[in-house]
């Protein structure tokens, strides 16, 4: 009797197996198809990115970064960019921050298709919460492109 009992769970860690192997393949052969698709990065365009909280407002003009100036903790700033597509194809944008400054920042749009001859303007809206620590919060914005077709 023990011998039956040893193959029956021999046999479900057999299938256990088999199904863990199974569900490999399948999550690789995605991943690969993935990698295929033509999705080649023709630019990728990186902004310093930076607010300083302060109890009072200011104003910061630069024309190389996303500068969102001085703001008071529980207030709002807001930047926009304009792209335009003029690449003889449609192209797929996709838009990532990271550093401190990245949590307090929402777009307008992201992920999206920007057709040939198009423009597309991106608002940048960053809110700083109430009870935020006065000091500078920095960070990077990558704009990167991808030809679709």
């Amino acid at each position: 009797m023990s011998f039956d009992i040893e193959q029956k769970s021999k046999g479900f860690r057999d299938k256990k197996i088999i199904f863990l192997i199974l569900i490999s393949v399948l999550l690789l052969g995605y991943s690969l198809m993935d990698l295929m698709k033509p999705s080649l990065v023709i630019q990728k365009k990186e902004f310093y990115s930076r607010v300083i909280v302060s109890d009072h407002p200011g104003v910061e003009i630069n024309g190389t970064d996303l500068a969102f100036g001085m703001i008071s903790p529980g207030g709002s700033s807001k930047k926009k960019i304009t792209l335009n597509n003029d690449y003889d194809c449609d192209v797929k944008v996709n838009i990532y921050s990271e550093g401190e400054i990245s949590e307090f920042i929402e777009l307008s749009d992201n992920d999206f298709i920007l057709l040939n001859n198009y423009e597309q303007e991106i608002i940048f809206l960053l809110k700083m919460p109430v009870g935020a620590e006065m000091k500078t919060y920095e960070g990077k914005i990558t704009v990167v492109i991808r030809k679709i077709n």
